[in-house]
Parts: structure tokens; sequence; C-alpha cells
């Protein structure tokens, strides 16, 4: 997902350009050119609809959506992040770990160096019908600070990483109105739809600009809309291509973090020629000629041109959002992803336009993680983390309000 940052300010949220953890990624592989970033805009409008948005967008307490919530994270510069995140009927939450982490073993407990305190603000009912801005801590928000954090232990820090995920223990209950949810264990998401919502930074025209320049509307109010999980990069069709170690052991990203169930759905406008999914998965599959490789990646599910006004992609501050399958968490927002104009992104860079990717990690294979199991060698990174606390972590600026 898309990053930014402001001076902070009681109520005033302004866009601009990093990541989380300064988290952006960029390459060259096989021929490919590829850009990411740790990370809902619609069709059109999300802002709020007494300024013209649409109010399809909208995700009110009452249709289900009352137990995601914001996370403010304080660091020890004075800058301040903000990220989602849902709760479960464990009582925790669930979360990013780029939102709260730079990676589980570069600290002892993996919580990002310097972070003091991270607060989960709940929004009642009448705050949300009002579409209250939650940073701005209106009467109707609830604050509860986090008291422990659990990062994935397979947790590398890369922008792309099939364990950027976490859970958050509260230092007191959540709110009584706080709907809670359970994960969706499924299996395969691949051609599932979802309804994915989060905090995150909105548009005022929508996907033909997405959050570009002055279109680009801060986050604090929560949005709501569909999409569908186009593949995994493990899926066996590509035959290892994202996923199979290059001679320097690293695979298609450039880094040795797990991404083989890292999901990917792009934001379509109902048009061929911005289904980046499609394309990328035409350019892959088998197949003698480019009209072979389209016949194929279609009959595999992996070329649809969009579910209409209802399809959303997701935005700065969405990070550690949920995405629900018949009111169950199947996965948490990570990143944002593009191969560029050449494969149908709308817009060159990241600003979630029409075309662009969004990287998502799925809960079925964190199912004991999120239970409380511990899983294999988490103890064991742990432990190797006490040797590693300190200067590798990159650092926030000084009073700034950032947007993961």
């Amino acid at each position: 997902m898309r990053m930014f940052y402001a001076a902070v300010a009681a109520a005033a949220l302004w866009p601009a350009a990093a990541s989380a953890n300064g988290n952006t990624a960029s390459g060259s592989a096989n021929g490919l050119n590829w850009e990411a970033s740790s990370n809902v805009v619609g069709q059109t409008s999300t802002g709020t609809v007494a300024s013209g948005g649409s109010p399809l967008y909208l995700a009110p307490n009452p249709s289900g959506y009352s137990g995601v919530v914001g996370l403010l994270m304080t660091y020890s510069t004075g800058g301040q992040f903000v990220c989602s995140g849902s709760l479960l009927t464990s009582g925790k939450i669930l979360t990013a770990a780029h939102c709260v982490s730079d990676g589980a073993w570069r600290t002892p407990n993996g919580v990002a160096e310097g972070l003091v305190r991270t607060q989960v603000l709940f929004q009642n009912a009448a705050s949300n019908a009002a579409d209250e801005n939650i940073y701005a801590f209106p009467g109707g928000v609830t604050a509860i600070d986090v008291a422990g954090y659990n990062v994935h232990g397979g947790y590398t820090g890369e922008v792309i990483d099939q364990n950027d995920i976490a859970l958050l223990t509260l230092s007191q209950a959540a709110p009584a109105f706080a709907q809670a949810y359970e994960i969706y264990d499924q299996g395969d998401l691949t051609g599932d739809q979802f309804n994915v919502t989060g905090y995150g930074t909105r548009s005022s025209v929508g996907g033909q600009q997405g959050t570009d320049g002055g279109f680009g509307l801060g986050p604090s109010r929560r949005r709501q809309g569909d999409n569908l999980y186009d593949y995994r990069l493990g899926d066996a069709a590509f035959n290892g291509f994202f996923t199979d170690a290059r001679p320097n052991g690293n695979q298609f990203f450039g880094s040795k973090a797990s991404i083989e169930y890292s999901y990917i759905s792009d934001f379509d406008n109902g048009t061929a020629t911005n289904s980046q999914a499609c394309r990328l998965a035409a350019a892959l599959v088998a197949g003698a000629t480019a009209a072979e490789r389209t016949a194929q990646a279609t009959a595999l599910g992996f070329c649809t041109n969009g579910l209409g006004l209802t399809e959303v992609g997701i935005a700065g501050g969405d990070s550690g959002g949920a995405a629900f399958i018949n009111g169950r968490i199947a996965s948490v927002n990570s990143y944002s992803l593009s191969f560029g104009t050449g494969f149908g992104d709308f817009k060159s860079g990241l600003q979630s336009s029409w075309g662009e990717l969004n990287g998502f990690v799925p809960t079925f294979i964190h199912a004991d993680f999120i239970a409380g199991v511990p899983e294999p060698g988490t103890w064991a990174m742990m432990i190797l983390g006490f040797g590693f606390v300190g200067g590798a972590l990159r650092r926030r600026g000084k009073g700034q309000l950032s947007f993961a």
C-alpha cells in the first residue's frame, strides 16, 4: 500500500509519499520492471458524501464493520503513523506486521525500534454515521492502548512477504459495540470475491487518478468495496517464475521472503487494457503465441474485467485492514505492486489508480499463529533477534504523521 505523511495536526491529514517503515522497493528481473510499496479507492470519489463522494463506499457499523479499527503508532522521535486492523473473537487485533515492525529478527520482540505507543481506535455508530475523522479523536471514538505485540516470526521486513501479519493485545476489553470476527479458513482463495475495508487514503475522483497529487484525501474515514483474488504468486501455472530462487538465492523480487501464498488482485475498470493481473499472467503461462497465452490465462480464471462500480483498490492507511468472505477475515491488506503501464497500469507509479495490483496475506496459512500456537521456528527467530538490535532499522522523521 502507498504510504503518506504530514505535519502533526489535530484534525488535518495531508498525503505525501513514503511507507510506514520507509518500505518501498523496485527492481528488474527476467525482463520485467516492477515497483512495490507496503501501504479504499473506488471507481468514483470516496470523499465524504457532503463533498460529493459516493455513499456506495461507506462502511457503516450496522453492516458489520464496527470491529474494523484504526491504528495510531507513536515513536520516540515524535513521528506518528497510521494503519488499519480488525478485532478477532480472541479479543486481539489482527493487522499487518509492517505497521509495527521492520522485521521480526531485528529486535528481541520484533517491534520496530522507537515505537513507544500504539493506540487502537474504535468508532461507534453515531461517529461512523457522521463520517468523522477518527484521528481527530471525536467523542464517538474509543482509543485503547496496545499492551503487547506478537509479530510473525517469519516476517522479514520486505515489502512482499506472506508473513506480513501481527497480533496486538489490548490493555482493556474492546467496547461492547465492536463486532469481533473469525478467520476464513477454506483454503485457496484464487477467484474468490471479497469485501475489503480500511481507514486509508481516499480519492476525490476515483481510479482514474487514484491518490495522485491533489486528488488524494487523507486517511481517517472508513471505506469498503469489493474485488477478486486473481491468483497467488506461487500458482503452479507460473512454474516458479516468482518464487524460485535465482543463483544468488533470492526470489524474483530480490529477497528471501516467502511469497508463494501472497495473493494479488488488480483494480479493474471494466477494460482488458487495464487488467494488469490478466496481462501479467498471459506473459507467464504456457503458449506459443500471445493469443494462446491470453486464452490460457483466461481459461485459468486469471482474466476478468472487474465487478463494476463496487470494485475498489486499497491505498495508504488501509494496511492491516481486513478482506472478508462471508463475514470472516480471509486476508490482511499488505502492499501495492505494479509492473508499469506496459502491463495495464493506468498511471505510471503507485497511486492506487486503475490497473494497479494489491497484495494480501491470507489468514488460512496463519491459522495456528492467529490461534496463538507457536509456528515452527518462531522461538528460534525470537532468540536470534537478540543479536540484531539497532542499527539496521530505518528511522522515522521527527514530527511526522505517516500513513501505512
